[in-house]
């Protein structure tokens, strides 16, 4: 049975705009399928949306549901995040600016890093 979302393996709320996750990349999530067969890797709109994801799941506060996704600054992919791996999410949501950045990162390697800029929808 395939998975939608990484297990979470820890979590610790750092601040009350800041947490960091320690996730299990399932070999069986549903973001490799079709995703180069013979060396699976996590597409990059994925670990947005997976930032997004979590920073909404566990900042709703922050992040509530009439803030939309804007924009991305400053998004870098410096290595490939493959099934097995156990990586870190580190998140934090600026409030004044809108903006949640993130990283996601290894003891030793930084996978990938960006802002996920967010606009409130009028009312």
């Amino acid at each position: 049975m395939s998975q939608t979302i990484p297990t979470i393996i820890d979590t610790e709320i750092i601040a009350p705009d800041s947490l960091r996750l320690v996730l299990k990349i399932d070999a069986d999530l549903d973001f490799f399928d079709g995703h180069f067969p013979t060396t699976p890797i996590l597409p990059g709109v994925t670990q947005v949306h997976l930032a997004e994801y979590y920073g909404r799941k566990f900042m709703p506060e922050l992040i509530p549901a009439q803030e939309n996704f804007s924009s991305l600054e400053a998004l870098k992919f410096q290595e490939v995040i493959r099934p097995g791996n156990t990586i870190t999410l580190d998140l934090n949501y600026i409030t004044e600016k809108q903006k949640l950045y993130f990283k996601f990162s290894s003891a030793n390697v930084q996978y990938s890093a960006g802002r996920i800029v967010f606009h409130s929808t009028p009312a």
